[in-house]
């Protein structure tokens, strides 16, 4: 082809250079076009290019050449897990199933989802090849028997991140805006430095541990930190609320790392920092923060509990996480293998067969859990994670892909978290259980006694958007179903029935923050009652103040909405019964008068038991004043329960 104005041999050389530019990309759309009618599957060509001779201790790593524009070449190599070189784990969110866009690896065209392509194009430098490991290009994702190479490959994935360099997790320009990120960049830095300011002095420990209203007004001046309606505050918010976080392989990828660092488009944090300055906007009260979903603090307190050396049982963590996205349900066990104590030979499988139905998978998980602990603990989780459009499943297995945002009580582990459970239930005394499962693996046998039937239920006390829904629906519970005054007693323990019956709707008192709740709350339903008389339920209640907002009323008849929602975190989508003989429980959404309390070998909790035919049917735990230390546990009455 003749160069037009010149026959330089250097014109030319750039003329031919931007022709084979335009050809490639002309290439590039068209190919694109063709593999998305493809449904974007990758060649399997490129797995018999790089195969893996030994899956169980080879991986593969994908090295990212250097360049600009839209093209993005790679090379794929094997090697041996043992004898890597360096590398970076990459982290990202895998968006929806839609094809977007194409790379060349080893002359191979693969598709991949937008978030990848974006990903390797802001990673890749400019003059020298990156080499990073990336799940969906370097495992052979069409391979999903349980001895074949996924599976292999995902045992393998926690050993994986902790051997990379760094894990680099890529959140994408949209997780903030595009204008954002370049705001969120000069923010983070100020905080940053502010931060390393505040850590110097002594009034830092003091305003994180006390008095946010301390730092706003003594602080923010000095140390330059902007008010809470400051923009910067809103694209940090985002950050933390990514998609990214709430991924749950985010939390290995993330958790076992040496450093994470977080890609924003183009510009990357350290998440060590990240998490100091979200620390900073929570102690502050930034309005942005009460939004923010629990995937982020959730990451950073199990990168702690990690670095501590801490131990975790696959069952807390999946309690912990049950709020990670995944595409396949058999991830919300998968996933989170890699990080527990207790996986291997004759304990959890670690086998990743996707074969194998989400069904099946949770109800292999809930008998490990039993014969392994020797406990009943996984049945507290059917307080959220089970409900009668669970088909498929036993009514002892929870299903994980169901959340009901209801309160779960987890066996204490020493110091307790914040706000967890401070004590230690033990229904059935120091029992253990020993069950025994039936051919198929669907109904297990477990030893018990009935304790009582239940005669009266109350109504579901769903997440209400108000304190004053709150508290009316407490003072129906009391005054319906507990049937409280200041002179009755309760005929299990001989206490007064007032104080059972806050006791009951906090199970005991979880934790030191809500017995100072409770406290507050004590004195003021007890002013509540003063007014029984006088007034219609209704009435007293709508006029009540909360939190300053509403009539003027004396003092005495008021009480801070957080006071409120602390005190009633237990009881949300749980209901109050009352038994044949007396007893007041809080328990699972799901129970109906006739259904039975027992006790059974190995439980921390009483459970709601329903006659199912010949069998029995689980309906869930629930917390019952008086029989949950053992005091009224017989083994001598304890006799064959089947559930189905």
């Amino acid at each position: 082809m003749t160069v037009p104005g010149s026959n330089s041999p250097w014109l030319k050389a750039l003329w031919g250079r931007r022709e084979r530019t335009h050809n490639e990309e002309s290439t590039h759309t068209s190919l694109l076009n063709v593999f998305r009618r493809e449904k974007g599957k990758i060649s399997p060509s490129l797995y018999i290019q790089v195969p893996l001779r030994n899956p169980r201790s080879e991986i593969r790593l994908l090295k990212v050449l250097p360049g600009t524009g839209e093209i993005i070449k790679c090379r794929l190599r094997s090697v041996r897990l043992a004898n890597t070189g360096n590398y970076e784990g990459l982290s990202y969110h895998w968006s929806g199933d839609e094809v977007e866009n194409c790379v060349f690896v080893n002359d191979v065209h693969v598709i991949v989802r937008r978030n990848l392509y974006d990903a390797l194009r802001f990673l890749r430098h400019t003059k020298k090849p990156r080499v990073l490991w990336v799940d969906a290009i370097c495992i052979d994702q069409e391979c999903n028997e349980a001895h074949g190479e996924k599976s292999h490959q995902l045992q393998l994935m926690s050993r994986i991140y902790r051997q990379a360099q760094r894990t680099v997790a890529y959140v994408g320009r949209e997780a903030v805006g595009s204008a954002g990120t370049h705001t969120l960049n000069r923010f983070v830095k100020g905080l940053l430095y502010s931060i390393r300011l505040l850590q110097q002095t002594e009034q830092w420990a003091h305003s994180l541990g006390t008095s946010a209203h301390y730092m706003n007004t003594q602080m923010r001046g000095n140390y330059n930190i902007p008010d809470n309606d400051y923009f910067g505050w809103r694209t940090l918010g985002d950050l933390v609320d990514s998609s990214w976080a709430g991924r749950l392989w985010v939390v290995q990828e993330a958790v076992v790392a040496h450093e994470v660092t977080i890609q924003c488009g183009p510009y990357s944090f350290d998440l060590e920092d990240i998490a100091a300055a979200y620390g900073l906007m929570w102690t502050l009260g930034v309005p942005e923060a009460n939004g923010i979903q629990t995937h982020f603090k959730s990451l950073v307190a199990e990168r702690a509990e990690e670095r501590s050396g801490q131990q975790r049982t696959l069952l807390s963590l999946a309690i912990r996480h049950c709020l990670g996205q995944c595409t396949h349900p058999q991830d919300k066990i998968y996933a989170l293998r890699g990080l527990a104590s207790d996986v291997g030979p004759g304990m959890h499988d670690n086998n990743f067969d996707y074969e194998k139905s989400a069904e099946v998978v949770y109800t292999e998980f809930a008998r490990d859990c039993m014969r392994l602990y020797r406990n009943l603990d996984i049945l507290s989780a059917l307080a959220a994670f089970h409900n009668d459009c669970s088909e498929g499943l036993p009514s002892w297995v929870p299903d994980w892909r169901v959340y009901g945002n209801t309160f779960v009580y987890r066996r204490p582990r020493p110091p307790p978290e914040p706000g967890a459970c401070a004590i230690l239930f033990t229904a059935s005394g120091s029992t253990s259980t020993d069950p025994v499962f039936s051919e198929d693996g669907r109904k297990v046998r477990l030893l018990g006694h009935v304790l009582d039937t239940i005669v009266d239920v109350g109504d579901i006390r769903p997440r209400t958007r108000t304190a004053r829904d709150g508290v009316a629906h407490f003072v129906g519970w009391r005054n319906k179903i507990a049937r409280c005054s200041h002179e009755k007693y309760y005929e299990p323990t001989g206490e007064f029935m007032i104080d059972v019956f806050y006791h009951t709707i906090t199970m005991a008192n979880l934790s030191k923050f809500l017995n100072d709740a409770l406290a507050e709350y004590k004195a003021f339903d007890r002013n509540l009652l003063i007014l029984a008389d006088q007034l219609e339920v209704p009435y007293y209640v709508s006029r009540v103040k909360i939190a300053g907002q509403w009539e003027a009323v004396p003092p005495w008849m008021s009480v801070e909405e957080s006071t409120v929602t602390s005190a009633s975190r237990p009881s949300v989508n749980r209901r109050m019964v009352r038994t044949e003989r007396g007893y007041l429980g809080l328990v699972h959404v799901q129970a109906k008068v006739g259904d039975k309390i027992a006790l059974f070998r190995g439980g921390l909790l009483p459970l709601v038991i329903r006659e199912q035919g010949e069998d029995w049917r689980v309906v869930g735990d629930g917390y019952v004043h008086g029989a949950m230390t053992g005091e009224k546990f017989e083994d001598g009455k304890c006799e064959p329960f089947w559930f189905s």
